[in-house]
């Protein structure tokens, strides 16, 4: 398989690799420690900033974790608009439901422990600081839940054919002729904590003209791609954290086929597949 270059926007790989994931794991296992022994000699703020700690450590762990690509499969059904094609299908990775009900009832539990902790203060100062890393906690954790609920039964992917381009990454598909797309184009969202480069989602993002820009996709998904820095005619801000296959074999693919209206007809077929394993498809 040939190596092909990163887009030059895009961060780098996390640093350390699973080296940096096991002591980021050690950090979130030693703050949960230290949340159990503030919590048993009742230091109410110090457990709830060590709780914080910890769930800030874990998700940044789980984050740098090194992902395996899996290798692209061979061209698969696609239905688009109750008809029959063929074309190659780039799986993208959805929070799977018993996922999204552990996140909930860690959220819920959360709650709990957060309106015991703040009932077991008398201080104002402490109280507020202990809601206020409580709440934060219960948002994120509740929210990925029903992200995951949304997703339930869906099968998210980007999807070639030799006339559309379809996106199934959000509760509506987006089905677009190739003609339609002016552009395949990569962004990184640098805002907040996510400014460290190691810590940068990287995106793919699909453009079409404005006349063609119907956002049947949702309000959030509008607002991830007006906060990922996305031009204003983007359609689709895929995180290249959620691609199952290699991001960047995926990025150089959907340009080339793209910019290259003659080579469509091979996504029918094995030829595509080809193509990709030999890394022949820099536009």
């Amino acid at each position: 398989m040939v190596e092909l270059p990163r887009p030059e926007n895009w961060a780098r790989p996390p640093i350390g690799g699973w080296f940096m994931t096991v002591f980021l794991a050690f950090v979130a296992l030693q703050c949960l420690f230290g949340t159990a022994v503030s919590i048993a000699a009742g230091n109410w703020v110090t457990a709830a900033g060590a709780a914080g700690a910890a769930l800030v450590a874990g998700a940044l762990a789980r984050h740098v974790l090194p992902r395996r690509h899996r290798p692209v499969g061979p061209p698969v059904r696609v239905d688009i608009a109750r008809v029959a094609s063929w074309g190659l299908r780039f799986p993208v990775r959805t929070i799977s439901p018993a996922a999204a009900v552990a996140f909930l009832v860690a959220g819920l539990a959360a709650a709990l422990v957060t309106g015991a902790m703040a009932g077991s203060v008398d201080g104002g100062w402490d109280r507020a600081v202990i809601l206020t890393i409580g709440a934060g906690a219960v948002a994120a954790l509740v929210g990925s839940g029903f992200v995951g609920l949304a997703a339930w039964g869906r099968s998210d992917a980007i999807e070639l054919t030799p006339s559309h381009l379809v996106l199934r990454v959000s509760r509506h598909p987006v089905v677009l002729e190739w003609e339609q797309v002016r552009r395949i184009s990569s962004a990184a969202r640098r805002q907040g904590l996510m400014s460290l480069g190691w810590a940068t989602p990287n995106c793919v993002v699909v453009e079409v003209s404005p006349v063609d820009l119907h956002d049947e996709a949702g309000t959030v998904d509008a607002l991830w791609r007006q906060a990922a820095g996305a031009p204003p005619g983007s359609v689709a801000t895929i995180l290249t954290s959620r691609l199952v296959n290699d991001p960047v074999l995926v990025y150089w693919a959907l340009r080339f086929y793209l910019q290259h209206p003659e080579c469509r007809h091979e996504l029918a077929g094995g030829t595509a597949l080809h193509r990709l394993r030999a890394g022949e498809v820099l536009a």
